[in-house]
């Protein structure tokens, strides 16, 4: 019999996949795939044809391991330039092999690489008399089957003696050619069975009982309804920190924008401040912050220092006891000394806010200022 192999494509996708070599000349198994082609056929008898490219017999041993593994083949050239697929390879050395005048009536068939990746996984099937039938997955060589199907039929009679019931299943075939179970054979009900699980009765008392997961539209309604801008309930509820929102909104009467903004840009803000790429604000940190900020303990104004000062290093309670709010007798008194009449509203408000440092309340000293404006 005569066997042409076309094999002048470039092999495109396994280029793009990181490969050297052609795919031809490619190891699976620990053969080549052109190997695997020919050990399909009789070596010895069958009389091998191969249709290259110009560049791989160029640039590649390809000529050479074709002649090593079958001294007596023919190799053609045809141009990668002008290659127009196998079909087309095939017919431009059709007239030189196959002859439909052949005396000899030679039979030629034609094969390809990609049938060797096809035939690394044969199946066998085998059912003997009162057994049903058993699919064998992962038969790699030709000359195996027969002492697979041996083992195999044994395997099946001692089941038929134990009088097992018997279903037809999918086996693999292990290196020793014995087999294990692998899974349910598909069916006109099931296409994978093995998927199929049994039925659990559900207790709908139960079902009643269980709180379902937020979803983030309902969450941004939510915090809309808290009083967050829609931007920023978004951000919000699509945040890793919602539950660290949610927690200071019921433990603490906080202003909510105030808290999200903290949460989503402050840090942010902080880390570019400092240029750093990593770092972040435990849990626990932002807990207690907001819960001295809801006794009153610390002032709004001091939350980007603490926020910084933590960042760094310092320790929490080291930090907090620099921002402790000074009293409205004290905050009465900064004011008045640093008045000045020739200064607009705005541009005082942040001269005094310098000199309190984040330990008053930028309200505050908005009103003491008006106070002595009047």
């Amino acid at each position: 019999m005569k066997i042409i192999i076309p094999m002048s494509g470039i092999g495109k996708r396994f280029i793009e996949a990181g490969y050297k070599d052609p795919k031809p000349l490619i190891q699976v198994e620990n053969k080549l795939i052109i190997e695997h082609v020919i050990n399909l056929f009789d070596k010895e008898n069958d009389d091998y044809v191969f249709i290259c490219n110009d560049l791989h017999l160029k640039t590649t041993e390809m000529r050479n391991i074709l002649k090593s593994i079958v001294p007596n083949c023919t190799i053609y050239e045809v141009s990668v330039e002008n290659r127009k697929g196998p079909v087309d390879a095939v017919m431009q050395i059709a007239e030189k092999e196959i002859n439909d005048n052949d005396e000899n009536e030679t039979n030629t068939f034609v094969s390809s690489t990609d049938r060797a990746l096809s035939e690394l996984d044969r199946l066998l099937n085998i059912s003997i008399k009162g057994h049903a039938r058993v699919e064998l997955k992962g038969v790699q060589d030709l000359q195996q089957i027969p002492k697979i199907s041996e083992i195999e039929a044994k395997r099946q009679k001692a089941e038929i003696d134990m009088a097992r019931k018997t279903e037809s299943h999918v086996r693999n075939v292990k290196e020793d050619l014995t087999s294990k179970f692998l899974r349910p054979m598909p069916g006109s009900a099931r296409m994978y069975p093995e998927t199929d699980h049994p039925i659990i009765k559900v207790d709908m008392d139960r079902v009643k009982e269980m709180k379902l997961p937020e979803l983030i539209p309902g969450r941004i309604k939510r915090y809309k309804k808290l009083g967050l801008n829609t931007e920023l309930a978004e951000r919000m509820a699509d945040s890793r920190k919602n539950e660290v929102f949610d927690r200071a909104m019921i433990k603490q009467k906080l202003n909510p924008t105030l808290v999200a903004t903290t949460l989503l840009s402050t840090e942010k803000e902080i880390k570019r401040k400092l240029k750093l790429e990593s770092g972040r604000f435990p849990e626990e940190f932002y807990s207690r912050l907001f819960k001295l900020l809801d006794h009153a303990e610390i002032t709004k104004e001091s939350i980007s220092k603490v926020m910084e000062r933590f960042m760094t290093g310092e320790d929490f309670d080291d930090i907090v006891k620099n921002y402790k709010p000074i009293s409205d007798v004290e905050l009465r008194k900064i004011v008045k000394e640093n008045y000045d009449k020739e200064l607009p509203h705005g541009a005082l408000i942040g001269k005094i806010m310098s000199v309190v440092a984040g330990k008053a309340d930028g309200k505050k000293v908005a009103k003491l200022i008006s106070e002595l404006k009047r």
